[in-house]
């Protein structure tokens, strides 16, 4: 492994994980009640939120994509039926968003939905199928 000039042991590297992941669960949090909150409470326009959807949901689907890449999750660990579990929930989720924004066209919108969800599953699958390749190959050198 590379020397840095920053070392940092062990305990403080987990305390410090532990601290960014809180702090950065609480922003996505925030960020997603004040979604919701404009959106259902205060029916404002989606023009008047579009930045703040934009930004959250880029980096929900980033965090993730990275999580996978970078943390080495196994194959053997994606069971067919956990992957068609995310499937499911994700386009569960989708779908009670639009029927709480517009109940008629709630059913209209499933096809957007579970296309892109699935989308977004089979990139999640191949992004951590190039960590693993990349974690082997740190691991060989």
């Amino acid at each position: 492994m590379k020397q840095t000039s920053l070392q940092v042991d062990e305990r403080s590297a987990i305390v410090f994980s532990k601290v960014c992941t809180r702090l950065y669960l609480a922003t996505i949090g925030v960020l997603w009640l004040d979604v919701l909150y404009r959106q259902i409470g205060l029916r404002q326009p989606v023009t008047e939120f579009m930045d703040i959807a934009i930004l959250l949901t880029a980096n929900v689907i980033l965090a993730i994509a990275a999580i996978l890449y970078l943390g080495g999750v196994t194959i053997p660990r994606f069971r067919v039926s956990l992957v068609a579990g995310f499937y499911a929930i994700s386009v569960t989720a989708g779908t009670v968003f639009w029927l709480a924004k517009d109940p008629t066209a709630a059913l209209g919108k499933l096809l957007t939905v579970a296309s892109i969800s699935g989308i977004l599953i089979l990139l999640y699958l191949l992004v951590a199928l190039l960590g693993i390749k990349a974690t082997n190959k740190r691991l060989e050198e």
